[in-house]
């Protein structure tokens, strides 16, 4: 342990030691409940906590020491470092509380094979100074780390702990960004390139969003939110998959430079129009194509030098470039980027359902549009789930778990990538502004809109998925 002035060894009981409910990698979200905070540790980190707990009874603990200060609640200590192994410790005591069947049946016969390695107590360091507690900890989770089964944190988790500790690190803009979005129910995964994302905003930028920064550095939205929303999830939705990089290789996507930037400030602005009319372009952003040409009559004799000054930033005005037609805007949902493959002789109505999906333009049938992708996505999730012998949950079969169980399982057989996982994840949550929700209202809302740029949108969302579930 070392030896500090502002830090003391202890020994306590592993029921007296609380979660950190605000931990990052407890999840981004915080937890409201040690239970939640272990449900959350279970659902993104299963793995590696297993890993971790088996190793505890194995090995024993690591050397590196576990941070402690005073909780709330009287005689406990709330961990401030080593989250995961007190979680692991309190799942190998009482692994009853697992709820996901699998990993409860794994710690149950982790717990009674090594029941006598288990401590009942464990050694911690305590400290009632935060100040030298957060120092502590940020040196220990930057770089390899110091120790056996220390793992170093990531960008994303790092910038979380300092913004919910008070400190102002790296990628502050970024973190308070995602903060805020969050706020506004939406999702990004534990990958979210964060270091992208604070290279890419500004307070200038985030002022043509539609956010103003407040005096004490909070974000608050300047126009409507649910406008705001959507601009927001443009943005991070398309850091998070890729379709927006900063590579240097003017490729569709790229916002590497200054004017790919500009480009797409003003392509998002005007897809997203403000509804309360308060547009942060002044209410007056419009393409270049769409600037009304100044008139020269009533000019004065002696006002040639205003003309040619007007002349040569019309001239100016010309010569920047378009922003790029997004994919969203072609014509038909199915192009060369966004197909499905089917094997001769097999699946032959979902193949017939593609083929009428094909010939449809996406701004004259959107409705169309949207039942035979609800049709072909129903068959390929029961196409999944029928050749991988899933056994549908008996209650709240909803078509959103259901692609969720196909997901997990195409995604743990190596069948679909992590990335790919995440974005058909997103597609099946009620948080997303476009997901199997907003598909399911289309074809049985009278009053829900839609239009092409939407169902061409879900579609690319989907289309691997929909392509793996059929190679399943």
């Amino acid at each position: 342990m070392p030896n500090h002035p502002d830090f003391e060894t202890r020994t306590v009981p592993v029921g007296d030691l609380l979660l950190d409910l605000k931990n990052p990698r407890i999840g981004r979200r915080h937890a409201q409940s040690q239970r939640e905070a272990i449900d959350a540790l279970i659902e993104t980190k299963g793995e590696q906590l297993y890993a971790l707990a088996k190793d505890i009874c194995l090995h024993g603990l690591s050397i590196n020491p576990i941070v402690v200060s005073d909780a709330d609640e009287r005689g406990k200590y709330v961990v401030l470092d080593g989250n995961r192994r007190v979680a692991a410790l309190k799942l190998l005591k009482n692994p009853s509380v697992i709820e996901d069947p699998s990993y409860k049946r794994r710690f149950v016969s982790l717990a009674t094979k090594y029941e006598d390695k288990i401590p009942d107590s464990i050694e911690v360091l305590y400290s009632d100074n935060y100040d030298s507690i957060n120092e502590f900890i940020i040196r220990n989770h930057t770089g390899a780390g110091e120790g056996e089964g220390q793992l170093g944190w990531s960008a994303l988790e790092r910038a979380f702990f300092e913004l919910d500790h008070g400190v102002r690190g790296q990628y502050d803009k970024a973190a308070r960004l995602l903060r805020f979005a969050e706020r506004l129910g939406i999702n990004f995964t534990e990958e979210f390139p964060i270091t992208t994302l604070q290279r890419l905003i500004s307070e200038r930028i985030l002022n043509r969003i539609g956010i103003e920064i407040a005096d004490n550095g909070e974000y608050k939205p300047k126009i409507d939110r649910e406008t705001l929303k959507k601009r927001l999830n443009d943005l991070i939705h398309g850091l998070d998959t890729k379709r927006l990089h900063v590579k240097r290789d003017g490729t569709d996507g790229s916002l590497y430079s200054e004017e790919d930037r500009e480009a797409y400030i003003l392509d998002l602005i005007n897809r997203f129009p403000d509804h309360n009319g308060r547009n942060s372009e002044n209410n007056s952003l419009r393409y270049e194509s769409d600037v009304e040409e100044e008139t020269t009559n009533d000019i004065e004799p002696d006002g040639r030098k205003e003309l040619a000054a007007s002349t040569q930033e019309k001239t100016e005005r010309s010569n920047v470039r378009s922003p790029a037609k997004p994919p969203y805007k072609r014509k038909k949902v199915i192009d060369r980027n966004h197909r499905i493959v089917f094997a001769k002789g097999k699946n032959e109505k979902a193949q017939a359902i593609y083929v009428e999906l094909k010939s449809l333009q996406s701004a004259k049938h959107p409705i169309a549009i949207a039942f035979l992708i609800r049709a072909l996505l129903e068959l390929g999730v029961a196409h999944c789930l029928k050749t991988k012998g899933i056994e549908p949950p008996k209650k709240n079969n909803s078509l959103s778990n259901r692609i969720r169980l196909c997901c997990d399982r195409l995604e743990s057989d190596g069948v679909i990538d992590k990335s790919t996982a995440d974005a058909v994840l997103r597609f099946s949550s009620k948080d997303q502004f476009l997901s199997v929700d907003t598909l399911h209202m289309i074809v049985h809302n009278p009053h829900m809109p839609s239009n092409g740029e939407m169902v061409n949108q879900m579609w690319d969302a989907i289309c691997p998925f929909i392509q793996a579930c059929f190679n399943a």
